[in-house]
């Protein structure tokens, strides 16, 4: 038996670590960076972006398994910070050798913690999503009117994980 648990972060970080449960196989990635540009013109400002991951379940899962979700808050020079980020939606397509797709029961959690616990923010029922999908959250940052013109980062970091 093989198990595995990805964790993919966009940004700086990508780690793998093994499962603690179930004997499926499951990996997830995500694109090394995923970013944004807005021009700040002296009102609030809300801009969203799409973060593109891989999940692949290569066998049975018969418990299923989450999408979880963690970020830091967007950090630029000299202190300043931007809100946290909020999931709104989330689609996912077939990807490669899709025989179940996933029968997602989760609702986008809103905001996005920036420790443990992650936020569910997909899940894939018992039996379901066995391929390969594209899972899409879209992410969205409020800018304030206040906010100091800069670059800014984060650390999004994604697992897939047991359980429905």
């Amino acid at each position: 038996m093989r198990r595995a648990t990805a964790i993919a972060a966009a940004g700086l970080v990508l780690t793998l670590l093994p499962a603690n449960a179930a004997w499926a196989t499951r990996t997830l990635s995500a694109p090394a960076t995923a970013s944004f540009g807005v021009t700040l013109n002296g009102r609030d400002r809300t801009v969203s972006y799409p973060l593109p991951l891989t999940a692949a379940v290569t066998s049975g899962s018969p418990g299923g398994c989450n999408l979880t979700i963690r970020a830091s808050r967007l950090n630029g020079g000299g202190g300043a910070q931007l809100p946290t980020p909020v999931v709104t939606a989330v689609g996912w397509t077939c990807q490669a050798s899709c025989s179940i797709n996933p029968s997602n029961s989760v609702a986008p959690p809103g905001s996005v913690p920036a420790a443990f616990p992650s936020a569910k923010f997909f899940n894939a029922a018992a039996n379901t999503g066995i391929g390969t999908f594209t899972v899409s959250p879209s992410i969205t940052v409020t800018i304030p009117a206040n906010a100091r013109a800069g670059s800014y980062t984060s650390t999004v970091t994604t697992a897939i994980v047991a359980g429905p």
